[in-house]
């Protein structure tokens, strides 16, 4: 991707970027089972993989929030719509289990997710 990025930009040209970071849910995989499909250091990889292509990373920035979710339902559909958070097998009847005693165990409270969020400006 850096190599890419370096050929297409013009010379001192900009390229920002805003992404998902690495650890973005990660409790589904304790919640839910199975192993995270992103390094959590996703910033820092992507920032040498950016420098190792010749670009200078002049700013960059990290943020963490939290989802928070009323019921495993409201969790659910969220999966449904961002199936990227969710194990690659993820279905509600393959999960059926797993999502009972989730529901069980946090009945009446939030289910709350760490969301991570991070940018960077590089100059070529």
């Amino acid at each position: 991707m850096a190599d890419e990025v370096r050929r297409v930009l013009a010379p001192g040209g900009t390229f920002l970027t805003q992404q998902v970071g690495g650890e973005d849910a990660h409790e589904l995989h304790h919640l839910l089972g199975g192993e995270p499909s992103c390094p959590a250091d996703l910033m820092d990889l992507l920032v040498d993989q950016v420098g190792a292509a010749g670009l200078v990373v002049e700013e960059s920035c990290d943020w963490s929030g939290s989802y928070r979710f009323r019921d495993v339902a409201a969790l659910v559909a969220y999966l449904t719509l961002v199936p990227w958070d969710a194990p690659d097998d993820f279905s509600v009847e393959a999960y059926a289990d797993r999502l009972l005693t989730l529901h069980r165990d946090t009945a009446g409270r939030d289910i709350t997710l760490t969301m991570r969020r991070f940018w960077f400006r590089a100059r070529g």
